[in-house]
């Protein structure tokens, strides 16, 4: 885990770092969200022994995971971007300084500084 200067994280925030979770400056995540960077993968029709999946997580500066959140293994939250409480964000966003809501999470919009 790499957290940089400035992070927090609220109570009942699970960091579950199969591989590299990093979060820069400025960071916040909010209560009861759960980052993981790691994934099961199937075998035999079962998905209890199949291999893991390593993949990192990487929240920009200053961004902001409200409450309630899941970042899955590959996400990535870019520099200043926000995403809405309740959200499961499952992939890598290269645009810096939007709103990203839903399951999985979308663009719904940009922040306002």
């Amino acid at each position: 885990m790499f957290f940089y200067d400035n992070v927090y994280l609220a109570p009942n925030v699970v960091v579950n770092a199969i591989d590299k979770v990093i979060l820069e400056d400025e960071v916040m995540i909010g209560f009861n969200s759960v980052i993981v960077s790691g994934n099961h993968s199937a075998l035999n029709g079962s998905f209890r022994f199949g291999k893991s999946v390593k993949t990192p997580v990487f929240v920009g500066k200053g961004a902001w995971v409200s409450a309630n959140c899941t970042l899955t293994a590959g996400a990535k939250l870019p520099e200043g971007s926000l995403l809405a409480a309740n959200s499961v964000l499952t992939k890598s966003i290269s645009e810096k300084f939007v709103i990203f809501g839903g399951v999985p999470a979308k663009k719904i919009g940009t922040v306002q500084d």
